[in-house]
């Protein structure tokens, strides 16, 4: 089953066309996304194909999916597979 979800995915379109501006220049490089949840803030790096005009990026599904499953395990408290990676800091008021 799990070959069949696979090659469904293969066969899908590609993207061409960046929908934020339109450009046609895209690639797929590793960038890192921030998620926030809860009180923390948590850097994945993941594959995306990326508008060498604007920056827009763009996620398959299971990547989505695997940040929205972070978002909702350390909205439950469970930090487990996460380790700090040193202390954010903002301006006071």
């Amino acid at each position: 089953m799990k070959n069949s979800r696979r090659e469904s995915v293969d066969i899908a379109p590609r993207l061409t066309r960046c929908f934020h501006c339109g450009g046609t220049e895209l690639e797929e490089r590793e960038v890192e996304e921030l998620i926030s949840a809860a009180s923390y803030v948590v850097r994945c790096k993941a594959p995306a194909t990326v508008c060498r005009r604007c920056g827009e990026r763009y996620f398959d599904p299971q990547t989505v999916r695997g940040f929205e499953e972070i978002r909702g395990k350390v909205n439950s408290g469970d930090l487990s597979g996460l380790r700090p990676a040193g202390t954010l800091l903002e301006p006071a008021a």
